[in-house]
């Protein structure tokens, strides 16, 4: 038996918790025959410290075995524990060759062989889960930006320095219980098949694997496991297990890393991350000019830097817009973006869809609020947006409200991003496509937009977050009105809208 083998059968054992990097200095050094002093040099821990640490390991190990365990038994007693497990096979201990292609299970897991920009964020990422040991990482952003496809790239990156690696799609997602008995079955490397569905239980036994092994596991598409039309963070019916799922790999001590995708973020992540803690979450923006015109080569369309500057501007470089924009530039413009731009319609086809898709997952609250931010055309505060509102609103209702959308949107909880995110969610454009409002509003604010600024304005903040680039160019910097036609066009909006 390797020296790892015993660690990972000890912390098999505990099963409530892995070794502390320094109790697993201690066991490696004393399982090779080396003295407290060689140890306490090698780690450059004082030599009394390294005694506490090995008294307090050793009856650790003496209540785990009932069976008492010193400096000079502990290779014995563990030999001894596992004989006794050896036909066990939820503890027997099969050896494991890092990034070998039968620990790997992709599921149906997407093509990512053209993959454009993106080396800023797989850099951090890659640092948070293989140099910083994040135990929980969140990838947040709208629809079409890429979420799925860096998720890939990275754990592709990162394979050999895993035990294992699972990538799961949660479109169509199965029940808590039924993925986590499929996700054990495949760790246990076929061994195991859980019978139970307590949430509790296998979420337990999944951990025992999470710290007894280095595992990837990746859970695309999360947000499908969320609510549509409720507070951010709420889980469908019979799906909630996989909140606990979320709350258990960040609060407790492992060697593996879970990483969700999602369009908004989980109440649990929302809880337990931050810059320096084990769990982070990472809120993605479009892509730069450059990495936009690969996306737009790659579907056959050479752009001038005028037109790509515009087009990227337009979209605020999603991907996914700017491929469906770029279908629709090659079959009816031949390929020119200028003819495209000079149409001045930005929502069409598949992009609309990608817009409802985010819209339709707000409660009617959210929609009444993002409604009256985008109205107000510019920050304003919690207070007097309230003020604004018709009809009124409770003040707990609003703050939940600006607390969920903050959280579904980006993690900064002011209404400053919060106005532009009122546009990113199509709310202008649901606005300006089923009522009269902008011409009432801008006949109210004696302004002359026609419609076509109004509806590009306000749509080009509709695909991604800005980039801190742009973070200076943001809004529409206009005075707001509050008047009577402008609120009662707005209250019959909001009620159209649902």
């Amino acid at each position: 038996m390797t020296p790892e083998e015993a660690v990972t059968f000890i912390e098999l054992a505990l099963r409530e918790r892995s070794l502390s990097r320094v109790e697993r200095s201690v066991f490696l050094g004393v399982w090779q025959g080396s003295s407290y002093a060689e140890i306490a040099k090698e780690t450059g821990y004082d030599a009394g410290y390294i005694k506490l640490v090995s008294h307090k390991l050793w009856h650790l190990l003496t209540d785990t075995f009932d069976e008492k365990v010193t400096k000079n038994t502990v290779q014995s007693v563990v030999r001894r524990q596992i004989h006794k497990k050896v036909d066990d096979q939820s503890t027997a201990v099969p050896s494991l060759q890092s990034g070998s292609s039968s620990n790997q299970d992709w599921g149906e897991v997407v093509d990512v062989t053209f993959f454009y920009g993106r080396g800023a964020e797989l850099d951090v990422l890659e640092k948070w889960v293989d140099r910083d040991r994040c135990r929980l990482v969140a990838l947040l952003g709208m629809g079409g930006l890429g979420k799925t496809s860096l998720s890939v790239k990275l754990a592709q990156k990162l394979q050999d320095k895993f035990d294992f690696v699972v990538w799961r799609s949660l479109n169509n997602a199965k029940t808590p219980s039924e993925m986590l008995t499929a996700v054990i079955h495949f760790l246990s490397q076929q061994r195991e098949t859980p019978e139970t569905t307590d949430i509790n239980a296998l979420i337990s036994r999944l951990m025992e694997y999470l710290q007894r092994y280095r595992c990837l596991l990746v859970l695309d598409n999360f947000e499908s496991v969320l609510k549509d039309e409720a507070q951010a963070g709420a889980y469908r019916k019979d799906y909630e297990g996989y909140g606990s799922l979320l709350r258990r790999v960040g609060e407790v001590s492992h060697r593996s890393c879970v990483m969700i995708t999602s369009r908004e973020m989980p109440e649990e992540v929302a809880t337990l991350e931050g810059d320096i803690l084990p769990v982070r979450a990472l809120q993605m923006t479009g892509l730069d000019e450059s990495a936009a015109e690969s996306v737009l080569e790659s579907k056959g369309i050479k752009p001038m830097t005028g037109d790509l500057h515009r087009l990227v501007e337009w979209y605020r470089g999603n991907p996914l817009a700017l491929k469906i924009a770029a279908t629709s530039i090659k079959d009816l413009y031949s390929g020119s973006i200028s003819r495209f731009l000079e149409q001045k319609t930005i929502i069409f086809s598949g992009i609309g869809n990608l817009i409802e898709q985010q819209y339709k997952r707000l409660t009617p609250h959210e929609k009444q609020v993002m409604l009256w931010l985008s109205i107000n055309r510019e920050p304003v505060q919690p207070n007097e947006l309230r003020s604004d509102i018709v009809p009124a609103i409770e003040q707990n209702h609003l703050m939940m409200s600006l607390r969920s959308l903050t959280t579904t949107i980006s993690s900064r909880s002011d209404t400053r991003r919060l106005y532009s995110a009122a546009c990113r969610h199509g709310v202008c454009h649901k606005l300006i496509s089923r009522t009269n409002l902008s011409r009432d509003y801008s006949r109210a604010s004696s302004w002359r937009f026609t419609k076509y600024p109004i509806e590009v304005k306000s749509a080009t903040f509709l695909f991604a977050p800005l980039r801190p680039d742009q973070s200076n160019q943001q809004g529409l910097h206009s005075p707001k009105s509050n008047s009577l036609n402008s609120r009662t066009s707005a209250y019959k909006t909001f009620r159209s809208l649902g």
